[in-house]
């Protein structure tokens, strides 16, 4: 079912899809549907779920945050900016375009807590203990200061149809963040 939205939404706006859509889509009946999910906001929900579940799985692979030292362009105290893992989701965020593309369209529909914790605990914590003596609180509003910008860039790429690169992006993003090329 959760394909079956995300193709729909290739086809027309979010508002536009039905219930009956989907199960036609999926082939499967609307009992079906309802025994699973209230409405097509929870199959939203679930998708994005999924998508960050599976971004967790394959980040570490690019780059394994628990041993940072052995990972390439960390000594200059850049953290999470190193091109592997930046461009990592960046390309998350390409190939799964779509559904961002609609999570961007009906951001109140979503809590969005689960992106920070994701970035900030996967990430940032692991990151910033690593090199530096903050406390949680420092990180958190840290983190917070980062994903709002790296969000907008994000956003902004998802929307113009990711015509930039991912290396493109991950310029630009480092740019604003350190300052520099």
């Amino acid at each position: 079912m959760q394909n079956a939205l995300i193709e729909l939404v290739e086809q027309k706006k979010f508002d536009e899809i039905t219930i009956s859509d989907i199960c036609r889509l999926a082939g499967v009946n609307r009992s079906t549907f309802y025994a699973h999910y209230s409405n097509k906001v929870e199959l939203l929900e679930e998708a994005e779920q999924d998508m960050i579940s599976t971004f967790g799985r394959i980040q570490d692979p690019v780059c394994n945050i628990n041993q940072l030292p052995e990972c390439p362009g960390y000594s200059d105290g850049s953290l999470l900016l190193d091109d592997p893992v930046l461009t990592a989701y960046l390309s998350f965020v390409k190939e799964h375009q779509r559904i961002f593309r609609v999570y961007n369209d009906k951001k109140s529909l979503f809590h969005n807590k689960e992106h920070f914790y994701l970035f900030r605990n996967l990430l940032f914590k692991r990151a910033y203990r690593r090199f530096t003596e903050l406390s949680d609180t420092d990180i958190t509003y840290i983190s917070l200061y980062y994903l709002a910008g790296i969000e907008a860039i994000v956003e902004q790429w998802v929307n113009t149809n990711c015509n930039e690169t991912e290396e493109e992006i991950c310029r630009i993003i480092k740019f604003c963040i350190l300052g520099k090329h």
